[in-house]
């Protein structure tokens, strides 16, 4: 069946990191070889890989200086010995028979890549979108198509997909280190081209650390200005790809049409003060890589040419309507009235649930006054975790001394 490779890249998680680990270590196939990259950590995350692999073999510690998660785990492909590898954030946690059915899938399918499904932890902190791109299908491609990146939830997490080592030596495919944000968007662009065949599966195998404080995403996501420079990067590495794979003639429109739903809608919701800024940087990029008389065409497009043209022309944007009215127009035109509808509820509960989460975490008495019931299951939630993450922290320390004093 082969062995796996699960690399791990470690910054800054002490108080995460040993249920992580924990995870991993007890999974049901133990063929397994598991990849910590300690990444110039500064608290005691180090000291903690060390107890791991003292108690158990298969944990191998790369360390290296400080240089961001895309450059981690591109260590840890590099270090790992395995025909197969996949990707597990050190905050997060892999169902217990994962492996097993990620070495499955492969085995039955004989892919060069296999992706599979996640559950938001706590599950309570789900919403829409995230529920819906952690839930693929189950289907095979023998060879690339674009709706496996258009159209199938296969995007935007590289920690649920697990590769062919060799597929990524051969091609050359590692995360991109000069991004801060959106690497993973990036990986899984250039890797599902280059890959002969792909099985995505609907087993939800990662539990997904919603919201940590400190990290990357909890940093950049409140931003909205940031964010968008952070997409527009992610966009313009992702165009000059598949422009020198030589694919992206070929798939332009369905390229541009991700691009303008990706970009167009948010960049055109700013507020006016930014969105001159981030439209000048979308339109540059937008005529960078596709040529003027599509442009011309896609401003007519049915469901999107008001957009493009907002974009492309400083007039047409001022009088795009307001944030509101633009992402309505769209997704009505888009996906009719009644999709639309149903679409612009989840969104207004998604938002409300968000509002709400922040009140009860972080307001004063007067905000939580009625709402004690969630206050409780959030605080009891929380307190559970914590208590689980001692736990797990306290027993490999445990069983490390008691090797250390059996002498083994």
């Amino acid at each position: 069946m082969g062995k796996l490779s699960v690399i791990v890249p470690v910054y800054n998680v002490e108080d995460y990191l040993a249920l992580s680990l924990d995870s991993v270590r007890r999974q049901t196939f133990s063929d397994i070889e598991i990849v910590c990259v300690n990444d110039g950590s500064t608290d005691g995350s180090r000291d903690l890989l060390a107890k791991f692999a003292q108690v158990d073999g298969r944990f191998v510690i790369v360390d290296k200086p400080n240089g961001g998660l895309s450059s981690a785990r591109n260590a840890g492909i590099k270090a790992a010995t395995s025909d197969y590898v996949c990707f597990l954030d050190s905050d997060d946690m892999l169902a217990p028979d994962a492996c097993e059915i990620i070495m499955a899938a492969f085995e039955a399918t004989d892919a060069d890549v296999v992706t599979y499904g996640g559950q938001p932890y706590p599950e309570f902190f789900g919403y829409y979108w995230l529920n819906e791109v952690l839930s693929p299908r189950d289907v095979f491609y023998e060879r690339f198509s674009p709706k496996l990146v258009f159209e199938e939830n296969s995007r935007p997490f590289a920690w649920r997909t697990a590769c062919r080592r060799k597929l990524l030596l051969d091609k050359k495919i590692f995360f991109d280190e000069r991004l801060p944000f959106g690497e993973d968007q990036v990986f899984q662009f250039a890797l599902y081209p280059r890959a002969q065949k792909t099985a995505l599966i609907s087993d939800k195998l990662v539990l997904y650390r919603v919201s940590r404080e400190g990290s990357l995403m909890f940093s950049r996501g409140g931003d909205p200005k940031v964010r968008l420079h952070d997409h527009i990067r992610i966009l313009e590495a992702i165009l000059k790809d598949w422009k020198t794979l030589g694919i992206l003639e070929r798939y332009r429109s369905e390229m541009f049409a991700w691009s303008v739903e990706f970009l167009a809608v948010d960049v055109l919701s700013l507020p006016d003060a930014d969105r001159e800024e981030m439209r000048q940087e979308l339109k540059a990029v937008w005529e960078r890589f596709f040529p003027e008389d599509f442009l011309g065409k896609e401003q007519v497009n049915r469901v999107y040419g008001f957009m493009v043209a907002a974009v492309l022309s400083p007039l047409a944007g001022a009088s795009a309507g307001s944030p509101e009215v633009i992402r309505l127009r769209y997704y009505r035109a888009r996906d009719g009235y009644f999709k639309t509808l149903t679409r612009s509820y989840r969104a207004v509960r998604s938002m409300a649930a968000s509002r709400m989460r922040k009140a009860l975490r972080h307001g004063g008495e007067e905000d939580k006054g009625q709402s004690a019931s969630d206050i409780e299951r959030e605080e009891e939630w929380f307190a559970a975790d914590e208590e689980k993450r001692a736990k797990a922290t306290a027993a490999v320390l445990e069983e490390a001394k008691q090797k250390k004093e059996h002498g083994e």
